[in-house]
Order: structure tokens, then C-alpha cells, then sequence
């Protein structure tokens, strides 16, 4: 498993794409359309993981 990063990455938009410039050399060109749907799924995931560190809720798979 890959060490999670502390360090939120970096988002600009470039014409009509969504670029995502992260920590360790991780990048991604989205579509408007496809970088809303990954913020919303990027929350979802980042509540479930803090109510998972706090005791509130039990772990999901990555697979969710």
C-alpha cells in the first residue's frame, strides 16, 4: 500500500480540461464533467476515512 500524502494536490483549469498536478509526480487531465464527479467522489471517500479514524464509522474497501 502507498504511503497517503498530507499535502493536498494542486488544481488549475487550462482551456476546458481540469488539470490535478499532486505530490510524488501524480497528474490528471480531466473533462469539467468528470472532475466534479471525482470532487464529489474524492468526499465522499475523505468523510467515510475521517468517521473511519474517529471510531464513527467502519472501514470501507477501495473498491466502494
Amino acid at each position: 500500500m502507498v504511503k497517503p500524502q498530507d499535502r493536498p494536490a494542486k488544481v488549475e483549469r487550462v482551456d476546458d480540461e481540469v488539470l490535478i498536478d499532486g505530490p510524488d509526480g501524480m497528474t490528471a487531465s480531466l473533462t469539467p464533467e468528470a472532475a466534479l464527479e471525482t470532487a464529489q467522489r474524492l468526499e465522499d471517500k475523505a468523510k467515510e476515512a475521517m468517521g473511519a479514524r474517529s471510531g464513527g464509522e467502519p472501514e470501507r474497501s477501495a473498491a466502494d
